[in-house]
């Protein structure tokens, strides 16, 4: 009896131990944030770029290049002790391959109908009210000065990037800095996709991207942070050329 309080004692210290180190990572993220929000300010100032590559490569800066590359240094002793897959818990191995399948089809296809109903619903809302529904930053930044190598750091910003650093930052870091501070997942999972829709910046959107917030971690939850990188990648892509299609 001894043994097993001694067990669950230790337990309970090392879960709480990892909990400080994302939060830590966090802080770092932070940090990481805005010492690219710095640069790009220094930077914009001197040199007042105008053309839409270089605009979108200095937006890109703070948060899906140092905010990330921050977190991850903090995290270098936690990976060296259990190894990067874990540390950042890249895959679930209880699903087999057409489970995986099965789940990831039912949630991009949930990510979908939620996205589009809501935003249609914000976008009544808006304009019953008078309020300026906002536009694509992309597209704001491709009006009239745009090209084909745009459009190439575009894709790879919006299918590769943003997906890998936002459930890096997002699902696994803030989720776990929380849940190991309030010890009730719900809460955990649900502040965080507020977190993760108060970020975008942009209110008219918000409810929608809070539930995708929440099926994110869900994806997460059930087939690592792979799954949930799939996932937003696989929703931005589609999202992004009805952007370009129908605006």
């Amino acid at each position: 009896m001894e043994e097993e309080t001694e067990r669950a004692e230790i337990v309970e210290a090392e879960a709480l131990d990892e909990a400080r180190q994302y939060a830590v990572a966090f802080v770092w993220a932070l940090v990481g944030f805005g010492l690219g929000m710095g640069a790009v300010r220094v930077v914009t100032a001197l040199l007042k770029p105008q053309h839409a590559v270089v605009q979108l490569l200095l937006g890109l800066l703070p948060f899906q290049l140092t905010a990330p590359l921050a977190a991850a240094v903090s995290l270098r002793n936690m990976a060296l002790r259990k190894g990067w897959r874990q540390t950042v818990e890249w895959d679930v191995p209880r699903l087999v391959d057409l489970a995986a399948f099965r789940t990831h089809a039912v949630l991009f296809v949930l990510c979908i109908f939620c996205s589009l109903l809501l935003n249609f619903l914000s976008k009544m809302v808006c304009d019953k009210f008078g309020i300026p529904f906002p536009e694509q930053s992309l597209v704001q930044m491709a009006h009239g000065n745009s090209n084909v190598l745009f459009w190439i750091i575009a894709f790879f910003s919006v299918m590769i990037l943003a997906p890998c650093v936002e459930e890096f930052l997002y699902r696994q870091i803030m989720f776990k800095a929380l849940e190991g501070a309030l010890r009730r997942r719900w809460l955990a999972v649900s502040l965080t996709a507020l977190c993760f829709a108060l970020a975008h910046g942009v209110l008219p959107m918000a409810p929608a991207l809070f539930i995708l917030g929440l099926l994110f971690q869900e994806a997460k939850r059930r087939g690592g942070l792979r799954q949930s990188i799939v996932l937003h990648s696989c929703y931005n892509g589609l999202m992004l050329a009805l952007v370009l299609l129908f605006d």
